[in-house]
């Protein structure tokens, strides 16, 4: 088995999705750093988007766009603090998406030739979170997608107009998008943020 470089855990976020029911999903967000420790976020898919998949564990890195905080803003590519994630970064214990945790390079079959190469990189996602307002989620995602194909999840916090623990259904009225959407409570996004910047520097520059 090849050797896998990891990204530092204290920049790494994992959203995990339990289907319930037919009519409730559940979902977590989770966040560990590099002592291991975890903590738990209640969220709340978006009713528009790319599904999440029952019972699969999804991660990335966790990114805060500090100068456009609500991702209404088209993207300024000379000033954006966004960070493209170097692409070998393989998920601990098993690969994104893989709920088995079985390793994609192996095959069962050693004359496969469809397997994937063991030197491929593995592509860590990005996790992009945003306040809630001043524009559609559509637009939120919209401008989430022009940040590139890493760009995979998008995490919506509320505001605390409606109080700090709320989950507001997220919808669009103008079409769907490519990525998974989560919407956090303002508790949540106030936490997420605050993880952000306790990150070190190196971890920063590595989304």
């Amino acid at each position: 088995m090849r050797e896998r470089r990891m990204m530092p855990l204290s920049t790494r976020l994992i959203a995990s999705l339990l289907l319930v029911s037919l009519e409730t999903v559940q979902s977590t967000v989770y966040t560990h750093n590099a002592s291991g420790t975890l903590a738990a976020y209640p969220s709340l898919p978006a009713l528009f988007g790319a599904p999440f998949l029952e019972g699969r564990l999804y991660e990335g890195a966790l990114q805060y766009l500090v100068e456009n905080p609500f991702l209404c803003n088209e993207i300024d590519f000379n000033t954006t603090s966004f960070v493209d994630v170097p692409p070998l970064s393989p998920l601990p214990d098993g690969y994104r998406n893989n709920p088995n945790h079985e390793d994609p390079h192996s095959s069962s079959n050693p004359n496969d030739d469809e397997a994937i190469p063991p030197d491929e990189p593995v592509i860590e996602p990005i996790v992009l979170l945003a306040a809630r307002g001043h524009c559609p989620f559509h637009t939120k995602a919209m401008i989430a997608e022009s940040l590139g194909a890493r760009v995979e999840y998008l995490l919506i916090h509320n505001h605390n107009l409606d109080g700090e623990d709320v989950l507001v259904p997220m919808y669009s009225e103008f079409g769907s998008s490519r990525l998974k959407l989560m919407a956090v409570t303002h508790r949540t996004g106030t936490a997420l943020k605050r993880y952000i910047a306790n990150a070190s520097q190196h971890t920063k520059a590595q989304g």
